[in-house]
C-alpha cells in the first residue's frame, strides 16, 4: 500500500527519498517492488478483478461477493468465494443494492387526520389546495426519493426535494420551496397528502400548523383520493 502511495505521488509532488524516510521504508525496496515482474497468481486475480468489476458495472452495481463468485464460477474462472472477497475489497467494491420500498417502516408517527378534500379536484384559485406525495427512482447508487407538492388549481408542482433518504426532512424541503415561490395565506390553504409516516410526522405537522394551513388525508387503501391529482396540466401557474 505505502509503494503504491509513492509510484502515484513521487513524480508529482515529491522525490522517492524524503517519502521513504517519512515513512520508514527502505529505497532499496521500492524499486525492487516497482521493477517487480508479476506473478502468474497476479495475473489471474488481476484478470478476475477485471472481469468482478465488469460485471459488477453492468449491473449498476447491485450484487454483492457472493451472487458475483456465482457468477465468475460460471464463466469459468477457479476461485474460491473468499478470493472474490478478498479481490473485490481490495479494489474498493462495496455493493449499493437498495433495501425494497417498505422494508424498513418509519414510526408510527402522529394520528391520520381526515380526508377533508375528498375527492374535490376541481380548484377555481390558486394556493387554495396543494397536494403531495412521494416517488423513488432507481438509481446506480441506490434509490432516489422525490417528494412533490403541487397546486391543483394550475396542476403545476410549486415545489419538490429529492435525496437519499426518505424521511420528513424530504416534504419539509419541498413545502419551503413552495412557501418560497407562492407566499399563499396559511388560513385559506388545504394540504391533502396519503396516510405516509413523512406526512404524519412532527416535523411536517408543526410545519403545516405554525403557518395555520389545514390538514387532509386520504382514506387508507384507497388511492382515487388522490388519483386525479397526479397529472399536472400545461397551464399557467
Amino acid at each position: 500500500m505505502r509503494f503504491t502511495f509513492f509510484r502515484r505521488y513521487q513524480s508529482v509532488r515529491w522525490p522517492v527519498a524524503p517519502l521513504c524516510a517519512a515513512l520508514d521504508v527502505a529505497r532499496s525496496g521500492y524499486y525492487r517492488w516497482l521493477h517487480a515482474t508479476p506473478s502468474p497468481q497476479q495475473h489471474a486475480n488481476l484478470a478476475l478483478r477485471t472481469f468482478l468489476l465488469n460485471t459488477a458495472k453492468a449491473e449498476h452495481g447491485i450484487p454483492g461477493y457472493r451472487k458475483l463468485w456465482r457468477i465468475a464460477v460460471g464463466a469459468g474462472y477457479d476461485c474460491s468465494r473468499n478470493r472474490v472477497q478478498r479481490v473485490l475489497q481490495k479494489a474498493g467494491y462495496r455493493s449499493c443494492r437498495a433495501l425494497k420500498p417498505g422494508h424498513r417502516r418509519p414510526s408510527a408517527g402522529l394520528p391520520v387526520l381526515p380526508n377533508l378534500l375528498n375527492r374535490q379536484f376541481a380548484v377555481s384559485q390558486p394556493n387554495r389546495v396543494w397536494v403531495s406525495d412521494i416517488t423513488q427512482i432507481r438509481a446506480t447508487n441506490g434509490w432516489l426519493y422525490i417528494a412533490t407538492v403541487m397546486d391543483l388549481h394550475s396542476r403545476r408542482i410549486v415545489g419538490w426535494a429529492a435525496g437519499a433518504i426518505n424521511n420528513a426532512d424530504l416534504v419539509v424541503k419541498a413545502l419551503d420551496k413552495a412557501w418560497t415561490c407562492r407566499r399563499p395565506d396559511g388560513n385559506k390553504l388545504l394540504f391533502h397528502s396519503d396516510q405516509g409516516a413523512q406526512y404524519r410526522s412532527e416535523p411536517v405537522m408543526k410545519w403545516l400548523n405554525n403557518r395555520h394551513v389545514t390538514i387532509s388525508m386520504s382514506r387508507r387503501g384507497n388511492c382515487w383520493d388522490t388519483q386525479s391529482t397526479i397529472v399536472p396540466s400545461t397551464g399557467p401557474i
